[in-house]
């Protein structure tokens, strides 16, 4: 036995630092292993080794030897002892739970419904329907569905559920929502109106419906767009909510159209319910023009009787009119009105009346590219005193420009009157005059720091005894004032026409007078390049009279522009031109007047001259039913096709009824 603590079979001696330490350990580590305990007294305790009492032979004493060692080796041997891996038990995953799916053949009906229940991981024993909570009906095997009335259930929302079983287990489904709904659908409102007059062929065409409608039950045999009575093709748009159609006609609507829409009882909504189509009309007219807003007038009590009117478009090329109407003093005078794009707005109050003797003779209106707006007019008191009045329009209110401007002459009248703003922005008056005996004059009035002064004379016209007419007045392409205007010395003799310009100082002749066929009345232009341009009336054979139009300023020097223009209608009407007007190309355009038959009220059409002949714009402007135009109208150019006409219209029977009508072209 070493010395030094370790038994030579690697046993570990009892009391060493070794067998301290692992004996320390192991028991630790193992608490429920006892260690082995020797009785009898041992010898050579501190070599670690116990010995057993020699009592026996020598062999039996070195068996014994053996024996403890070989106890000793297995007590205290220093051994490697594996961890113990505890492998734990799986843990009970416990029932598998069944997916239960409702599924509904539709979220909302006026009658029955189809039920199915799916079951995933077993096969239930019962499965039973259930409606607000209350069981309704059980599913049979193996399809597990039904069709179920819901004749018993009211108006309104419904929660279904499904419940399955097996054995005690219950398993049920998530809610699902059924609207009952046994309310036919109608038609709330329609654009445009049935029965409408002046609708736009680019109106949008829409219904609105009471309730959302199924997208499945619109068709083109459901729902027809109908013009003339003849079916044309529309796509049908349905809104998100269901709640509004659409027809968009594939091609544009022709004008002068009665078009309608017809709707079936195979249009539902979302329940299946037909829709209530036993009082629905759905009609309306397409024409050739279009009215702005109604008639216009003073809506006075005695009725309406617009008797003078001028008008201009604004900067955005929306019409304003201004028309004398009413009973003096209450709302007897000017009225003035624009179009907002939707309606007539009136601009400020009623002007220049006030007084029973007072009598409005004449008025006129102007704007600037700028947007500003002036208006004029001219009134006569009782004692026949006249006076030019003008006002501009500023922060929404009238504001009078300088004191009334008067006759130079204490007894002369005022023939004619206009007001301008040229490039400079100066504003000016031209006045025509004329005294009693004398000839008419012509002059200019400028507003100057806050006053009206007259920038010269009265410049004299030819020939006292003259018939004059056509007096119109432009600004050239320098911004100065033109004046035209026609003579004739007998009734219905030839017509000779005189232009002057102002050269800032004085009136000078421009133009040759040019004379001939034609005869009053008359009206002018000038083009872009100052060429005057002149229409007037010719006797044509057999057929009225006709159109005489001339140029002057030309190379040529008096330039026809095909004499005799033919009439649109046969016979013995009469046509001639009222207004002269410049597309956006700068090709001259003229607005002709012309009965369709002899006597008869007149109608408007638009011709344009295209260097070599003249060329019909669109269709004729026809009198309202009822109505027939009177006096001169007015007219322009607001686009290649499109144009704006003022005119007076008079009530059939009753001469004094008379409104303002302000059309377009339905293009």
């Amino acid at each position: 036995m070493a010395l030094d603590g370790r038994c030579p079979h690697g046993v570990c001696l009892p009391g060493s630092r070794v067998q301290n330490a692992v004996g320390r350990r192991y028991n630790q580590d193992h608490p429920n292993i006892q260690a082995i305990g020797f009785s009898g007294s041992l010898r050579g305790a501190s070599m670690g080794c116990p010995e057993w009492p020699l009592h026996g032979q020598v062999g039996h004493m070195s068996s014994l030897r053996v024996l403890a060692v070989s106890l000793c080796s297995l007590m205290w041997a220093c051994i490697n002892v594996p961890e113990i891996t505890v492998v734990p038990d799986p843990p009970d995953a416990g029932d598998v739970r069944p997916v239960v799916t409702l599924t509904l053949s539709r979220t909302a009906t006026h009658a029955d419904v189809d039920v199915r229940v799916s079951v995933t991981e077993l096969v239930p024993e019962s499965v039973e329907l259930f409606v607000d909570g209350v069981s309704v009906a059980v599913l049979l095997p193996p399809e597990y569905s039904l069709r179920w009335s819901t004749q018993s259930l009211s108006e309104g929302p419904h929660a279904f559920s499904a419940r399955v079983s097996l054995g005690d287990r219950v398993y049920t489904s998530g809610l699902r929502t059924l609207v009952v709904d046994r309310t036919m659908p109608r038609v709330v409102s329609q654009l445009p109106r049935t029965g409408a007059q002046d609708v736009s062929v680019h109106a949008p065409i829409q219904a609105v419906f009471s309730e959302a409608l199924d997208p499945t039950s619109l068709s083109a045999e459901s729902v027809r767009l109908l013009v003339n009575q003849a079916e044309v093709a529309a796509e049908l748009r349905l809104s998100a909510d269901g709640t509004l159609l659409t027809l968009a006609p594939v091609e544009q609507l022709p004008v002068d159209a009665d078009v309608s829409v017809s709707l079936s009882s195979s249009v539902a909504d979302m329940a299946g319910n037909p829709l209530d189509v036993v009082a629905f009309t759905w009609q309306w007219t397409v024409p050739r023009h279009l009215l702005y807003g109604g008639p216009l007038s003073a809506s006075s009590p005695e009725g309406p009787n617009v008797s003078i009117f001028s008008a201009a478009l604004d900067e955005d090329g929306r019409p304003i009119v201004a028309f004398v109407d009413g009973v003096a003093p209450s709302n007897y005078g000017v009225h003035i009105m624009r179009w907002s794009g939707t309606t007539w707005e009136r601009l400020g109050d009623v002007l220049g009346g006030g007084e029973e003797e007072l009598v409005i003779k004449a008025c006129s209106l102007w704007t600037t590219p700028t947007g500003e707006i002036f208006v004029s007019w001219n009134s006569e008191m009782g004692d026949g005193n006249p006076s030019i009045h003008v006002h501009h329009w500023n922060e929404g209110r009238w504001s009078p420009l300088g004191a009334p401007v008067r006759p130079l002459e204490s007894d002369a009248k005022i023939v004619s009157f206009g007001f301008a703003v040229n490039p400079r922005q100066e504003r000016l008056l031209v006045v025509l005059e004329r005294a009693p005996g004398a000839s008419p004059s012509l002059y200019v009035v400028r507003w100057n720091e806050g006053r009206w002064e007259a920038l010269s004379g009265a410049s004299e016209l030819l020939h006292p005894g003259a018939i004059y007419s056509g007096f119109n007045w432009v600004l050239d392409s320098m911004g100065r004032l033109v004046f035209v205007w026609a003579s004739q010395t007998e009734e219905w003799g030839a017509a000779t026409t005189h232009a002057r310009r102002w050269s800032g100082a004085h009136w000078e002749t421009r133009y040759a007078a040019g004379g001939g066929a034609a005869a009053v009345p008359v009206v002018s232009t000038l083009d872009a390049a100052d060429r005057l341009v002149v229409g007037s009336v010719a006797q044509s054979a057999g057929a009225g009279r006709r159109p005489y139009i001339t140029r002057l300023g030309g190379v040529s020097g008096v330039e026809v522009l095909s004499a005799n223009v033919e009439g649109m209608y046969p016979g013995e009407t009469d046509a001639r031109v009222e207004v002269f007007d410049f597309d956006p190309d700068g090709m001259l355009v003229s607005l002709v007047s012309e009965p369709e038959v002899a006597g008869g009220p007149v109608n408007h059409y638009v011709r344009r001259w295209d260097e070599t002949s003249w060329v019909t714009v669109g269709a004729p402007v026809l009198p309202r039913p009822g109505t027939k135009p009177v006096g001169t109208a007015r007219f322009f150019m607001t686009g290649t096709e499109r144009w704006v006409l003022v005119r007076i219209e008079e009530s059939d029977g009753t001469p004094n009824q008379r409104h303002l009508n302000v059309y377009r072209p339905n293009n």
